[in-house]
């Protein structure tokens, strides 16, 4: 059992330091709100105690550390896997929420538990995707209309309007696609309609 233990924390702190970061990123809930860098420092010292902390004081984790990589897993190099800020907290994108979780996958008796979805929140994206289901741009792309969904039907799939710019629209975009991923019906459509948006000049 001790050997086997070994093998699995080498399994752990084998992995990248920012790729960790995002992984603790995911694991905090950074999939579905911005999370803030004291929460992703604190699972990433769950995943691999000790590499993220002081050198002189082993029990403190080096926030700026922390903060250092989950800025670097916002440029491209880094597989664009965050966006945010250390002021208003960090956002998986939908590349870094699918990095993550076959991670997870790979090494899931080795983490910490995640942060579940408060039930408020799994009730609002119940009633959101009910309401994607029923827009115009939807019903096009189920009949197979893609040519057909002009930009403010996409828009309006996403609710968007001309005061949603910037980064505010970028985020409300990838949340629905991170939000609805893994749903056989609705995910394939959000990806096509946040295409159609995108390219809107």
């Amino acid at each position: 059992m001790g050997a086997s233990k070994k093998k699995d924390q080498r399994e752990t702190t084998d992995l990248p330091l920012h790729e960790i970061v995002a992984v603790a990123c995911f694991l905090a809930g950074g999939d579905r709100r911005h999370v803030d860098t004291e929460d992703v420092a604190v699972k990433a010292n769950e995943i691999a105690p000790g590499r993220f902390s002081w050198r002189k004081y082993k029990d403190q984790i080096d926030l700026e550390g922390i903060y250092k990589h989950l800025w670097d897993l916002t440029k491209p190099d880094k597989g664009q896997y965050v966006v945010g800020s250390k002021s208003e907290g960090w956002l998986l994108t939908l590349a870094g929420a699918e990095f993550a979780e076959g991670a997870v996958d790979k090494i899931k008796r080795l983490l910490p538990a995640r942060e579940s979805r408060p039930r408020k929140e799994e009730e609002q994206i119940r009633r959101e995707r009910k309401r994607m289901l029923a827009e115009v741009a939807y019903e096009k792309i189920a009949d197979g209309k893609v040519s057909e969904v002009t930009p403010d039907e996409a828009e309006r799939f996403f609710r968007l309007n001309d005061y949603v710019i910037g980064a505010a629209r970028t985020r409300k975009i990838q949340q629905a696609e991170i939000d609805f991923r893994d749903d056989p019906v609705l995910g394939p459509v959000v990806r096509v309609i946040a295409e159609i948006v995108r390219e809107k000049k």
